[in-house]
């Protein structure tokens, strides 16, 4: 099963000891990021500087793998704790002679809705075409903000930022997902030649311009 990247960061208003509890928590998720590209797995080249100071100060899961090769059965899976065989998120189906997907069982409560009972401020914001509302996965979240237009990170951030700015003193728990290392590949520059050569000509993802 292929290995994939969750980063998680547990946000503490005090140091946590080990009989503290968090006052507030966020979940962020890298969509398709190889976890042996980052240099905290052990990769040669400074892909990710970011991150490799972030685990240099937390715990680095080294035997973390995802319930599912594909989006909306591993979110099920990170939001409840079951696999998708328990949560049916991600079944393929047909309704009214259109292939479609199950979406997350009602009988499966998630993390945002436990934490709802306990009045955190729960919000979301993700990108992916599996994770519209339908999908499920956006309850318990008071606030879901969903862009079907792949935005970048930048702008996925500034909406989390946003959301957390309105917080006050509440606690919450935030998920963010992040699309950038998905398809079509393309990256901005100054990132998009950095740490490639020449391409050959079946690879070259649309947008790209020609190389040199």
């Amino acid at each position: 099963m292929r290995r994939v990247v969750w980063v998680a960061l547990v946000l503490c208003a005090t140091a946590c000891s080990p009989t503290s509890r968090p006052d507030s928590a966020a979940i962020i998720v890298v969509d398709t990021l190889r976890a042996d590209h980052l240099g905290f797995y052990g990769y040669s080249r400074p892909t990710s500087p970011a991150l490799d100071a972030l685990a240099a100060q937390g715990l680095v899961f080294e035997r973390a793998y995802s319930t599912s090769p594909w989006t909306l059965p591993s979110f099920g899976s990170l939001l409840t704790g079951r696999p998708p065989s328990e949560h049916l998120a991600g079944l393929r189906v047909t309704v009214d002679g259109v292939p479609s997907f199950t979406p997350l069982s009602k009988a499966m409560p998630t993390l945002a809705e436990l934490l709802g009972i306990h009045y955190w401020a729960t919000g979301a914001v993700v990108n992916n075409a599996f994770l519209t509302a339908r999908s499920g996965i956006a309850r318990g979240f008071d606030h879901y903000d969903y862009d079907e237009s792949d935005r970048r990170a930048d702008a996925s951030v500034d909406a989390a930022l946003a959301w957390l700015a309105g917080r006050g003193d509440q606690h919450f728990f935030l998920l963010l997902h992040l699309f950038d290392p998905h398809l079509p590949y393309d990256a901005p520059p100054p990132f998009r030649d950095r740490f490639t050569g020449p391409r050959p000509a079946g690879e070259k993802a649309p947008g790209h311009p020609p190389d040199p």
